[in-house]
């Protein structure tokens, strides 16, 4: 990691700052529901150090042929239930690493362009890939293959996958600070400025499994899925892929204005136009003004006696906020693959099958921004030295265009629901 400050000359800065690192793991989940274990039957219950706990001292950890010792093998098998495992076979002939490279970092520069007025800008950014591999031998002993062992591989038991992703984001932002005193009474900051956002990740996978042997056996163990670990899948009579993606992109315009006289009149008033690639093209922008204002009712003469009244202060507050906190596209219809499709004359039954496209969700080109109002009124005190600080509000809150899921008839043949605007709440209270 690194951090550099550096002032060029009297106005102007810049500076970076970095992070990198990169962690190998090895993962010992459960054999039940580890990564990639959980679907091969091995039902075998807890993590590496539960088993080691479970087991039974009177089973050794290797028998007299060279095999691991196990619960349903052998002199053990009548007096053991299934679902519990050699916790040094499961160490051993389970393979799962995970390696991680992370960076993060941010560029940024200050330069006054007059007095009290200066420009800054900003980029910072992250990026994380990952690749992980696994591989689960034919000697690990479960419920579908309670004899498998060095002395009776199960073959078909082998299963393997490789994992890769990546995921970026970055935030740009630019934007004018104006700050000055005018007669000493008068406090002013001004701000304006434009910011941009992006995040995006992408993933690929795949499994294999169905060893493909023939009569391959421990003495002939070719061909190529094999019977140890290695970082492929090949040679696999069945392997899949699959892989995701997905990205957004979020904007804003922003200005924000606050104005201070004497430290005892505080006014502040903002507005900001906010863009969100997650909403249909005629929805995505939103506007959101906020204004608020305070009176310090103990910088006022008439309290200049009160000996036990250290702050005594009133405020209100009334603000518009918008919401995208949901997923990405769902907005859009989708389309699922893999239904089978008949095609052919239907009187003779068809002539053939084939995998088709079918839609899945359904657009909804009205989706747009949930929107929050809320009014606050509220006062600070602080009393005896500032040894007792109280601060009340009362809050109306109005959310309206709630995003949530708005149940369809089943009898438009495609989703029983739709991501839409469908709701008003209020929220009152005291706090």
């Amino acid at each position: 990691n690194g951090n550099f400050n550096i002032i060029l000359n009297p106005k102007l800065t810049i500076g970076l700052t970095f992070n990198a690192s990169y962690t190998k793991q090895r993962v010992n989940n459960s054999i039940e529901s580890g990564f990639g274990h959980g679907s091969g039957g091995y039902g075998i219950a807890g993590n590496i150090i539960q088993q080691a706990l479970w087991f039974a001292p009177i089973i050794p950890v290797y028998t007299a042929n060279g095999d691991y010792g196990q619960y349903m093998q052998g002199e053990f098998a009548p007096y053991f239930p299934k679902g519990y495992a050699n916790p040094v076979a499961n160490l051993k002939e389970t393979h799962d690493l995970y390696s991680r490279n992370n960076m993060t970092g941010r560029l940024y520069l200050n330069y006054e362009i007059i007095k009290d007025l200066s420009l800054n800008t900003s980029f910072g950014g992250r990026l994380n890939s990952y690749y992980r591999d696994w591989h689960v031998s034919p000697y690990l002993a479960g419920t579908s293959s309670p004899y498998a062992n060095f002395s009776n591989p199960i073959y078909q038991n082998i299963r393997a996958g490789q994992e890769n992703g990546m995921s970026n984001s970055w935030t740009a932002e630019t934007y004018l600070d104006y700050n000055h005193i005018f007669g000493n009474v008068h406090d002013i900051n001004f701000i304006v400025g434009y910011s941009m956002e992006y995040n995006g990740s992408r993933s690929t996978s795949s499994t294999a499994s169905s060893n493909n042997r023939g009569t391959a056996n421990a003495a002939n163990p070719i061909p190529a899925f094999d019977n140890y670990f290695r970082p492929n899948i090949y040679g696999a009579a069945l392997i899949l892929g699959g892989g995701g993606f997905g990205e957004n992109a979020f904007q804003s315009i922003f200005s924000r204005l606050n104005y201070s006289y004497k430290d005892k009149y505080l006014l502040m008033g903002s507005i900001r136009r906010d863009g969100s690639s997650k909403f249909a093209p005629d929805n995505r922008w939103g506007i959101f003004p906020a204004i608020s204002g305070g009176w310090r009712i103990s910088k006022e003469p008439f309290m200049e006696n009160s000996t036990w009244i250290d702050e005594l202060k009133l405020r209100a507050s009334y603000g518009v906020s918008g919401n995208d906190q949901f997923g990405n596209y769902a907005w859009q219809g989708k389309v699922s693959y893999g239904n089978l499709y008949t095609y052919g004359d239907p009187d003779s039954g068809g002539s053939g099958t084939g995998k088709a496209l079918i839609p899945s969700s359904i657009e909804n080109r009205n989706l747009k921004w949930e929107v929050n109002e809320q009014f606050d009124f509220g006062t600070d005190i602080s009393i005896f030295g500032e040894r007792i600080n109280l601060s009340a509000d009362y809050f109306i809150r109005k959310t309206k265009d709630m995003l949530l899921y708005r149940s369809l008839p089943l009898e438009n043949g495609i989703t029983s629901s739709l991501f839409d605007n469908i709701g008003n709440m209020v929220n009152k209270g005291i706090e």
